[in-house]
């Protein structure tokens, strides 16, 4: 989502041209007011497609050897952040396009986003953003399937992101990378957290990214929601090939009261979403690693519910019940999903289970024995969360598997100063709290 026109298209005429630079002028105009669109389609979808024909990433043979660079201050008094353009004179985006300007309404969008996020989640301090890269091209880093990456320290974006951005998403593209730049680890997690702050602003995201809140919201909100949800993936799409399909699927109108009615129980489950957030900063290593484990990606929402909202009743006899423990202990013990590399949601496998060998065909009593199991397996008499691995080896070499990740990504061709010194304290970080973990815990 970075710089314009990534290509020259030589039959394209002077007049397509034009309309390219004014559309990409507007695009790059800032943070727009909230859109609300929930019963009306995106309008000028074809020429967003049109548009995003001319600005795919280049798969060039090696990076371009241009780049423009501008320091920009985006509040008074703090340290300015790098923005650059790789290959903006290589690839064409002179053609059409003023650096100066896409830089100058990227630091105004950089800016009303952080206050933006700054009001939703107070709580997570100073983004540490130091550089902004629009990336004309595909890397590593960057790669042709992504719409934005944020790595360390630093946002990388595609031109044609910001062009769905500004069109279709209202800015959240941004606002979710935004977020990540301010997490202490890495996993599902993170994409909980950051989604959370999508559907705050519109349910559509909910729909389009439902694993991360379905357990809850069909728990504690809406029961229907797996009839919505049905009803929202049932629907036609319209077949344009260079729109990605999540903005066809946000795109396309759907029941405006559902929306409506999602919209309002969003709000009423945002103290869990705070919750949530709590939970993964407090326990950043623990809350990753126990997602991935028990290949719940919800894990650290559904348990920010048992924490503050009044469980739902059970209908269950006490057999059933502990027959419901039994398996969820059972699945839940596995660690194929980190040792082995499976992707194995194991609350699902022992739900699965329970609704053949038990008989226990409602799915919403499942889900109710699911969240009462979480209060008897991570809490305590007294309500205190328990996030303590019972396989200790298998957790620190979850850790270090990831810090030999980060490290590896601290190598990619492409990467940058910025990003090499903020990876390297993050590693720092990150090896403190896993030896601090190890001390408490008796581990050499």
């Amino acid at each position: 989502m970075d710089c314009f026109l990534i290509q020259k298209n030589s039959e394209a005429k002077n007049q397509d041209f034009l309309k390219v630079l004014i559309f990409g002028l507007f695009c790059f105009l800032g943070v727009n007011g909230e859109k609300n669109a929930f019963a009306d389609e995106a309008k000028g979808l074809e020429e967003v497609a049109r548009l995003l024909k001319f600005h795919q990433p280049i798969l060039p043979s090696q990076p371009p050897p241009d780049r423009f660079e501008k320091q920009v201050s985006l509040f008074p008094g703090s340290e300015p952040v790098l923005f650059s353009i790789p290959g903006f004179q290589s690839f064409g985006c002179g053609k059409c396009h003023k650096p100066e300007t896409l830089i100058e309404n990227a630091g105004k969008r950089m800016t009303g986003l952080i206050i933006r996020l700054r009001k939703v989640l107070p709580q997570v301090g100073e983004v540490p953003l130091r550089q902004y890269i629009l990336q004309t091209y595909a890397s590593p880093l960057l790669r042709a399937n992504q719409f934005a990456h944020a790595t360390f320290d630093t946002i990388r974006l595609f031109p044609r992101t910001v062009i769905i951005d500004e069109e279709i998403f209202n800015q959240e593209t941004q606002f979710h990378e935004i977020l990540h730049l301010t997490q202490p680890f890495i996993g599902h997690p993170n994409e909980l957290e950051a989604y959370g702050l999508n559907i705050r602003s519109d349910p559509r995201f909910l729909f389009l990214n439902f694993p991360y809140f379905e357990n809850v919201f069909k728990g504690f909100f809406k029961t229907e929601f797996g009839n919505m949800l049905n009803r929202f993936y049932g629907r036609d799409l319209r077949n344009i090939k260079e729109v990605p399909q999540q903005i066809l699927q946000f795109s396309k109108p759907f029941e405006p009261e559902t929306l409506e009615t999602v919209a309002k129980a969003i709000k009423r489950m945002e103290p869990v979403l705070d919750e949530a957030s709590v939970i993964i900063r407090q326990y950043p290593l623990e809350s990753a690693y126990f997602s991935e484990q028990t290949g719940v990606r919800s894990l650290m929402l559904d348990l920010a519910a048992v924490r503050t909202l009044n469980l739902p009743a059970i209908k269950s006899s006490k057999k059933i019940v502990r027959r419901a423990f039994e398996l969820l202990n059972q699945q839940f013990d596995k660690t194929d999903n980190t040792s082995l590399g499976y992707v194995i949601d194991r609350k699902s496998e022992a739900l699965t289970i329970l609704k053949y060998d038990s008989k226990v065909n409602d799915g919403i009593e499942r889900l109710s024995l699911y969240f009462h199991f979480l209060k008897d397996r991570f809490f305590s008499e007294n309500g205190e969360l328990n996030l303590t691995p019972a396989d200790t080896e298998d957790f620190n070499n979850y850790v270090s598997r990831k810090l030999e990740n980060i490290a590896k990504m601290l190598k990619a061709d492409g990467i940058t100063e910025i990003e090499i010194d903020a990876g390297r304290k993050i590693i720092l970080s990150i090896k403190k709290e896993l030896q601090a973990k190890k001390e408490a815990l008796g581990v050499q």
